[in-house]
C-alpha cells in the first residue's frame, strides 16, 4: 500500500470510485469504520442498494447527471445503511473521472442534520429565521454586448424573466448611484488589463428596495489575447453582507492516488494536518493555513502542533492522560496521540491559537497512519472549527431557559389569578345556589337565573384560560372510559334548548341509523368539544336552526365518531376561517362587541381534537351559515359507566360529623348553609392549627379542608392528621385548580379535590360517596 493510500485510509472522510454499472471499484477503510460492513460486501452489491429508500430517486438523478452530463456534484446529501440497520447522513463531492468511472468523497453529517432539525424546532423560542443566500451566474459576450442572466439573477434584481431582457447598460443602471463608479472601474480594468473582480455593491430594484450583493467576475480571452467574454457569479448578501461563503473544491485531479489525496487535503473545509511519529508536521493543508495564519513553508518539516496549542490546556490534558493510563506521557506530543495510538482514533475538543494570538475552539480527531504492515508511521489530525456550533448551542440553551422561566412565571400567575378570582366567586355563586331553593316569585327567579347564568359564564372563561394554559404546557391528560354518546348529547342539548328557544332558533339532533351508543374516550373533554361548537353556533345564529349530527366514519380498518354542528348563522369568509383557531382571536372588533367571548373556545376545541388524534374541518359562507365537522378515532365500548345525576338532592347525613377548615368568613357561611340541608353535625375551624385541635375532640367522619389558611395551611394540616389517621376522608376544598396542585394534594394524603366556586351538587355527590357508599 502506497503512502497516499495509507493516508486515504486514515482520513475521516469516505473516499470511493465507482463504475457506470453501479458498483464500487474502490473504497477506503473509513467505509468499514462508518458503516460496519466489510469492503467486500459493500463492493459486491450495487451501491444504490445501500441508500435509504426515500433517497434512491434523488440519488439516481444525480448519478445520471454525473454519467451523462459530466456534472460535478457538490453538497448532495443522502443516507446510507449501516450494518446495525440504522442510517447515517452523507454529504457528497463527486465528478466523472472518465466515461466509465466516477470518483467521489463524502463526509458524515448525521450530527449536523440532527442539529439542523433541532434548530427548526427551536424557531418559536429563538424568534428568528435562517436566511439562505441566493447565488446566480451571468456572462457578457464582449463582441456583441449580449448579456446572460441565470434565473436567480432575475429574482435578485426583482424582475421577471420574459418581461425583462438585460443589456449591459440596463444592468449597470440597477446599481446604486454611489456604487456605479466602482463597478465601471472594475469593468474598465477587466477590459484593459484582463483583471477580474470581487466587490460588494448595492442594487436598487424597480420597487425601490435596496439589496446588498456580492459580484465576482473573471475574463476569458480569445485567440488573439483580447477579452472575449466576462463571466461570474452574483450573490444576494443583504441578510448577511458581512459573511463570506467559503467554497472549496474537494476533488480536482484524481487520476493518481497521490493527486487525489492532495486534492482532498487542500480542498477540505476542515484543517488536515499530518505528522511523523515524533510530532513534526508533514502535511499542512490550505484550510490550516487560512485558519491558523501560518504558511505551510513555515510549518512542514519544522514545527510540531504544540505551536498552536495552549500550553496550560496541554498540561491539564497531560494530567488527565496520566490519570487514565496510570503513567505520565513521554512527551508533550504523546498528550495528543496516546489515545489514538491505543484505541485507533481519538476525538476531543481543544482551544487553538492563531499566529496573531486569537483563539478559537475546535474538535480535533487524531487517527494513526499505518503502513502496509500495520506499523504506525505518523498521525492525521482532522480539525473542525466549532465556534458557530458552540455559540448556537449557548443561544439555544439560553432561549430554552428563558422560555422555561417565562412558562413557570405564567403558570404561577395564572394559578394565583385563578385562586384570587375563584375565592370571591365562591361567595357569589354559592349564595346564588342557596337562593335558588328559596326564591319562588317569578320576577325574582328571573333575576336569579340571570345572575346564575352570568356567574357560570364567568367561571367558564376562567376555566377556558386555565385549560388553554394546560394545553400549552402539555399538562392536559385524557381519560379513557366507556360513555353513552346519546346521554352525553342529551345533557349538552338540554343546556342550549332554552337559549335557542328564546332566540327563535330551532335546535335539532340527528343520529345516524344504527349508531353505536357506547364509546371509549374522555366524556368530559368530548362534552367540552361539543359544548364549544354548539355555543359558537348558537351565538352567531339569530334565525333558522342549529343542528348536531352524530355519525361514524371508516378509515383504514378503524372507526371514528363524527360530530357535525351545522348552523344557519352569519357565516365566515376564508380570512376569518384561517385565523379561527388562533388564541384570543375573534372575527373583528365588532364581533367581540356584539357577541362577546375570549376567542379561546375554538383554540381549546382544536387542541382537544388534536390531543385525541382527531380532525376538525370548517366549511362556511358569509350569510349562509357554518358547518364544523369533528372526527375522533375512538374505540367502541360495551357498557357505559353510569354518570352521576347532576341535580341530585342533598343526602341525609343525620348522625354524621363534618369538620370544615376555612378561614374566609363568607365561605364559612356558604359551606355551612349548603351542609345544613344534609342534617349532619357541622364544626368550623378558621385555620389548620384549629382544625387539628378540633379533629381530636370533634372526631369527624369527613374533613373539608381549605388549602391557603393562616397559621398552618391545609396541606400541612392534612399531613399531620394522616400520621395518625389514614381512614377519615379529607377533601381539599380550594380555589387552587392547577393540575400540579391537585396532584400534590392527592400525593400528600387528600382523598378528593373539590374546586371553588363550589357546585353544591358536586359537594353532595362526594359526601354521598364517602359517608354513605364507600364503606
Amino acid at each position: 500500500m502506497s503512502d497516499a493510500q495509507s493516508l486515504l485510509n486514515s482520513l475521516n472522510t469516505l473516499v470511493c470510485k465507482a463504475s457506470n454499472e453501479g458498483y464500487f471499484t474502490y473504497l477506503n477503510d473509513y467505509w468499514v469504520d462508518s458503516l460496519g460492513w466489510e469492503l467486500a460486501y459493500l463492493c459486491g452489491k450495487p451501491f444504490i442498494s445501500h441508500v435509504h429508500p426515500d433517497d434512491v430517486e434523488a440519488t439516481k438523478e444525480v448519478l445520471i447527471g454525473l454519467v451523462n452530463q459530466k456534472n460535478n456534484v457538490e453538497g448532495f446529501r443522502n443516507r446510507y445503511k449501516k450494518k446495525d440497520g440504522s442510517y447515517i447522513w452523507l454529504e457528497w463531492f463527486a465528478r466523472a473521472n472518465s466515461d466509465t468511472e466516477i470518483v467521489a468523497s463524502a463526509v458524515i453529517i448525521t450530527e449536523k442534520v440532527a442539529l439542523e432539525e433541532a434548530d427548526k424546532k427551536q424557531k418559536a423560542l429563538l424568534q428568528q429565521a435562517e436566511i439562505l443566500a441566493s447565488l446566480g451566474h451571468w456572462s457578457v459576450d464582449v463582441a456583441n454586448q449580449k448579456v446572460f442572466w441565470s434565473d436567480e439573477i432575475y429574482r435578485i434584481h426583482g424582475v421577471i424573466k420574459g418581461e425583462y431582457t438585460p443589456t449591459l447598460q440596463s444592468a449597470i443602471d440597477f446599481y446604486h448611484p454611489d456604487d456605479i463608479a466602482t463597478l465601471e472601474q472594475c469593468m474598465n480594468d477587466a477590459m484593459t488589463n484582463g483583471a477580474g473582480w470581487e466587490v460588494k455593491l448595492r442594487i436598487v430594484r424597480p420597487s425601490g428596495e435596496v439589496r446588498h450583493v456580492q459580484s465576482k467576475a473573471l475574463i476569458q480571452r480569445d485567440k488573439t489575447g483580447g477579452v472575449a467574454s466576462i463571466f461570474g457569479t452574483f450573490q444576494d448578501i443583504t441578510a448577511r453582507k458581512a459573511a463570506e461563503t467559503e467554497k472549496e473544491e474537494l476533488i480536482t485531479e484524481l487520476a493518481k492516488s497521490n493527486e487525489m489525496a492532495n486534492a482532498i487535503l487542500d480542498a477540505s473545509k476542515h484543517l488536515l494536518i499530518t505528522t511523523d511519529t515524533s510530532g513534526i508536521v508533514t502535511q499542512f493543508n490550505a484550510a490550516s493555513e487560512i485558519m491558523l495564519g501560518y504558511n505551510a513553508d513555515e510549518i512542514v518539516g519544522k514545527k510540531t502542533p504544540a505551536l498552536w496549542h495552549d500550553q496550560e490546556e496541554t498540561r491539564r490534558r497531560a494530567a488527565a492522560i496520566a490519570e487514565e493510563f496510570k503513567e505520565e506521557p513521554k512527551s508533550n506530543f504523546e498528550v495528543f496521540t496516546k489515545k489514538a495510538y491505543t484505541y485507533g482514533t481519538d476525538t476531543d475538543e481543544w482551544t487553538l491559537i492563531r499566529k496573531d494570538g486569537s483563539r478559537f475552539p475546535v474538535s480535533l480527531t487524531v487517527t494513526c497512519i499505518r503502513d502496509a504492515k500495520g506499523k504506525v508511521t505518523g498521525y492525521l489530525g482532522v480539525i473542525e472549527d466549532i465556534t458557530e456550533r458552540l455559540e448556537k448551542s449557548r443561544e439555544l440553551e439560553a432561549a430554552k431557559q428563558k422560555a422555561e422561566v417565562a412558562n413557570v412565571a405564567k403558570s404561577r400567575f395564572l394559578a394565583s389569578m385563578s385562586h384570587e378570582i375563584r375565592t370571591p366567586m365562591n361567595g357569589i355563586l354559592g349564595t346564588l345556589q342557596l337562593l335558588d331553593d328559596e326564591i319562588t316569585r317569578p320576577s325574582d327567579r328571573k333575576l336569579l337565573s340571570n345572575a346564575l347564568t352570568s356567574s357560570y359564564h364567568l367561571l367558564t372563561i376562567v376555566n377556558d384560560i386555565l385549560d388553554f394554559s394546560k394545553i400549552e404546557a402539555e399538562m392536559l391528560s385524557l381519560e379513557s372510559i366507556a360513555f353513552s354518546v346519546r346521554q352525553l348529547l342529551n345533557e349538552v342539548a338540554s343546556n342550549f334548548i332554552p337559549k335557542t328557544k328564546s332566540k327563535g332558533v330551532v335546535f335539532k339532533n340527528t343520529l345516524e341509523k344504527g349508531l353505536h351508543d357506547v364509546w371509549l374516550g374522555d366524556p368530559v373533554r368530548i362534552k367540552q368539544i361539543i359544548t364549544n361548537l354548539i355555543s359558537n353556533a348558537v351565538k352567531f345564529t339569530d334565525n333558522g336552526s342549529v343542528t348536531v349530527a352524530l355519525s361514524t366514519q371508516q378509515h383504514n380498518n378503524s372507526t371514528s365518531l363524527v360530530i357535525g354542528v351545522i348552523d344557519t348563522g352569519i357565516g365566515m369568509n376564508q380570512n376569518v376561517i384561517d385565523g379561527l383557531f388562533e388564541r384570543f382571536t375573534q372575527a373583528d372588533s365588532s364581533t367581540t362587541r356584539k357577541y362577546g367571548g375570549t376567542g379561546l373556545g375554538m383554540t381549546i376545541t382544536k387542541s382537544l381534537v388534536d390531543l385525541m388524534n382527531g380532525t376538525l374541518s370548517v366549511h362556511s359562507e358569509l350569510g349562509k351559515g357554518t358547518t364544523f365537522t369533528v372526527a375522533l378515532p375512538l374505540e367502541k365500548g360495551e357498557r357505559a359507566e353510569q354518570l352521576k345525576d347532576q341535580t341530585a338532592p342533598a343526602p341525609d347525613l343525620a348522625g354524621k360529623k363534618i369538620l370544615v377548615a376555612e378561614d374566609n368568613n363568607i365561605n364559612q357561611t356558604i359551606v355551612q348553609a349548603m351542609l345544613s340541608k344534609t342534617n349532619a353535625e357541622i364544626c368550623l375551624a378558621e385555620n389548620g392549627l384549629v382544625a387539628i385541635d378540633k379533629y381530636g375532640t370533634f372526631k369527624p367522619d369527613v374533613i373539608l379542608m381549605d388549602i391557603q389558611m393562616p397559621e398552618l395551611d391545609g396541606l400541612e394540616a392534612c399531613k399531620i392528621i394522616r400520621k395518625s389517621d389514614t381512614d377519615t376522608p379529607i377533601i381539599a376544598l380550594t380555589a387552587n385548580v392547577m393540575l400540579e396542585d391537585i396532584r400534590t394534594y392527592l400525593d400528600n394524603g387528600f382523598d378528593e379535590h373539590l374546586a371553588k366556586p363550589i357546585e353544591v351538587t358536586k359537594l353532595y355527590h362526594k359526601l354521598q360517596y364517602h359517608l354513605l357508599e364507600a364503606k
